[in-house]
């Protein structure tokens, strides 16, 4: 039997958890050739068939779910030698990458980061924001997303009650008709887009969609249209103003996705309790606190 690559094990992983190697490709930032030709290498090496081709994608055999099994074993004791090794006077010690909206990124990084990391100096935070399902890396990996499902085998924990309210141009008479929304039909989850829908009507005109909520306060400024925003964003936008006649207030559940597997880590333990504790002053959001992991 040949060596044992990581890429192709981690290619693997990749494939199970989109179902797809379209998925796959996205999930590992490459393309689905490079994603094909890792699967045919290791199956190969391993002289088992892992996945099922079908209609509904690609199924597990009994092989495969042996193999994913130890594959994401192997992926967390790696992540276990890192804070077996760590010098427990320097604190959490590591990479720990965080995935979410730009926005609620952006809001967080103002927040407590210099107290964070003068505490843990061995501790790298590298945040990513994209639209889920986020990229998959061998690092320690948390997410905050307000729609998408927790794929497997994160589990999706709630964090905060996070508010929106709408809000048009402050110098600019603008129409109750034209409104500006959050780009997320490709989310897994119930869309905000069309929860908002509900709440402005059905006569209204959507001129403009976008994936974040600074494009969006940047269209409201300019007097495009009239859109819900987070309450963090669209208070510290200067020229726009809340319009409550439009819209009700509406509240967002934002979710903590994380590996069970890795959840006592200390450096995703840091990460987590940086998270609940920032969310309040950054996103203007009421903590959940009940359902994290220990």
């Amino acid at each position: 039997m040949a060596s044992m690559n990581w890429s192709h094990l981690e290619t693997f992983i990749a494939i199970a958890r989109a179902g797809s190697l379209t998925g796959a490709a996205h999930l590992l930032g490459t393309d689905q050739t490079t994603v094909g030709r890792r699967l045919n290498t290791l199956e190969a090496d391993l002289r088992q068939k892992l996945f099922k081709r079908s209609k509904a994608g690609f199924l597990l055999t009994e092989a495969g779910e042996r193999v994913l099994t130890d594959a994401q074993a192997v992926n967390t004791r790696l992540s276990r030698m890192i804070d077996d090794l760590a010098d427990p006077d320097r604190g959490a010690e590591g990479i720990v990458r965080l995935f979410g909206n730009t926005w609620t990124l952006a809001r967080l990084a103002s927040r407590g980061l210099d107290a964070l990391t003068a505490r843990h100096p061995g501790l790298e935070l590298r945040m990513s924001g994209r639209l889920p399902p986020a990229p998959l890396h061998g690092e320690t990996t948390l997410a905050l997303w307000f729609d998408a499902a927790a794929r497997r085998p994160d589990i999706a924990y709630p964090l905060a009650n996070v508010p929106y309210a709408a809000y048009c141009a402050a110098d600019r008479t603008v129409t109750h008709d034209r409104w500006v929304m959050f780009r997320d039909d490709d989310a897994d989850g119930p869309s905000f887009a069309r929860v908002v829908e509900r709440h402005i009507g059905v006569d209204r005109r959507i001129v403009l969609t976008a994936t974040d909520a600074s494009i969006l306060a940047e269209a409201i400024r300019g007097g495009a249209g009239i859109g819900m925003l987070p309450t963090a964003v669209g208070d510290a936008t200067r020229g726009i103003v809340r319009d409550d006649s439009c819209a009700n207030p509406i509240e967002r559940v934002l979710h903590l996705h994380l590996d069970p597997a890795i959840a006592d880590l200390r450096r995703a333990q840091v990460v987590a309790r940086w998270l609940l504790d920032a969310v309040e002053p950054a996103l203007a959001a009421t903590p959940i606190r009940a359902d994290l992991p220990a």
